[in-house]
């Protein structure tokens, strides 16, 4: 029989491992989420365990609609291949609903040494990343950036919109950790890769996940409500807007803001497509708006949409570019709704726990996912499921 203290050994190892995820390459990662869910289950062995019923069926509600609109689906193997993808949206509420209670205190403790773990995992990866073109590119490095993670780092490529939402979880993280921490040495060096990471994310210039951390970091000055911060704020945004506005790339990217057009009438830029997508997006749902067309017949179907109307979106077969339209189209209204009450239920929780992280976390999740399908992709989904029903379940512990 395992004493408690190997159990809790174990979940935490378990922990650790979730929180340096990003390090290891896409390949191994589902690997690394098995390996979680062992720990897990050897730790809560011949425990007095409860099942919360509530948490499991609003965490993974939407998940079990989507198993449900196979019933009405066409393309099953494309079906099967996108719950294979988003299955993190059941493990992880299944994992989190049995709660090793006789564990949570260590946890609780322990919160801030994965954050810390997350935020160095994430600067090691974008150094990494950056040296390892550097030789090759030099100056360019800079240029090519956001295309190079992309296709050129074999196992470790990862699109530009998914590494801009590791950094900014990271920063957020880092606003409690600065919070929390009484060290000099340790507060500069967490601003040191504050500064680090913000740059990397300029450098990949995702509207997106830039805008998103700017709400939530408005939110967080406002939460703690103290002059010094407030100051510290206005600087910062002042700086940013400075760098903004001096580096053209970054300007242009921005600027396609105050001028929103579809691409028949306007120019061919990320914003003037999301735009037109989703326009031809609105069309799709209007022929099936309560349970959609089913996982795995709403790609075939926007597309179709494209195929009549818009020639260049039909040729790069975009998804929706944004989740919530992608739920109404795969499951309908029925999904959206069933996705709304998972994000609400959580909030309501963080609200009513004081929990400000998780406040934030689904605060930057909600705006990134107006613009993209974040939980798609295994790079988008894991992590979001994760933090999502690990800071809801720590806090509700507690």
């Amino acid at each position: 029989m395992l004493s408690k203290k190997l159990k809790f050994k174990l979940f935490n190892t378990g922990v650790i491992l979730m929180f340096i995820l990003p390090i290891f390459p896409s390949k191994i990662q589902p690997s690394i989420i098995v390996i979680f869910s062992i720990l897990v289950l050897l730790s809560i062995f011949r425990e007095k365990i409860k099942f919360d019923k509530k948490f499991f069926l609003i965490n993974s509600g939407v998940y079990l609609l989507m198993i449900l609109s196979l019933i009405y689906t066409e393309n099953i193997d494309y079906g099967l291949k996108k719950l294979l993808t988003m299955l993190p949206l059941i493990i992880f509420p299944i994992i989190f609903s049995f709660a090793p209670s006789p564990f949570i205190k260590h946890i609780v403790i322990k919160k801030y040494n994965y954050m810390y773990l997350y935020v160095i995992a994430i600067f090691i990866l974008n150094i990494s990343f950056f040296l390892y073109h550097y030789p090759h590119y030099r100056l360019d490095t800079v240029k090519h950036y956001p295309i190079l993670i992309s296709i050129a780092q074999d196992s470790y490529s990862i699109h530009a919109i998914y590494l801009s939402i590791y950094i900014s979880i990271a920063i957020i993280f880092s606003f409690f950790l600065l919070k929390k921490e009484k060290k000099r040495i340790k507060t500069f060096i967490l601003y040191f890769i504050d500064l680090i990471l913000l740059g990397f994310l300029l450098i990949l210039m995702k509207k997106g996940p830039v805008l998103g951390l700017g709400i939530v970091f408005t939110m967080f000055v406002l939460f703690q409500n103290k002059k010094q911060l407030w100051y510290f704020y206005f600087f910062s945004l002042t700086f940013l807007a400075v760098i903004i506005y001096n580096t053209p790339k970054l300007k242009i990217k921005f600027e396609e803001l105050s001028n929103i057009e579809t691409i028949k009438n306007g120019n061919l830029t990320s914003t003037n497509i999301r735009y037109s997508i989703y326009r031809y997006a609105k069309e799709t749902i209007s022929k099936s708006p309560i349970i959609g067309y089913g996982i795995g017949d709403y790609r075939d179907e926007l597309i179709k949409v494209y195929k009549a109307n818009s020639p260049s979106l039909y040729k790069e077969e975009y998804n929706s570019h944004n989740q919530y339209l992608s739920f109404i189209i795969s499951i309908g209204f029925i999904g959206l709704i069933a996705f709304i009450t998972m994000l609400g239920y959580n909030f309501i929780c963080a609200i009513k726990f004081k929990n400000q992280l998780l406040i934030l976390i689904i605060i930057f999740y909600c705006f990134v996912m107006s613009f993209e399908n974040v939980l798609e992709r295994q790079l988008g989904v894991i992590m979001f499921s994760f933090f999502i029903n690990f800071f809801s379940f720590i806090k509700r512990e507690e």
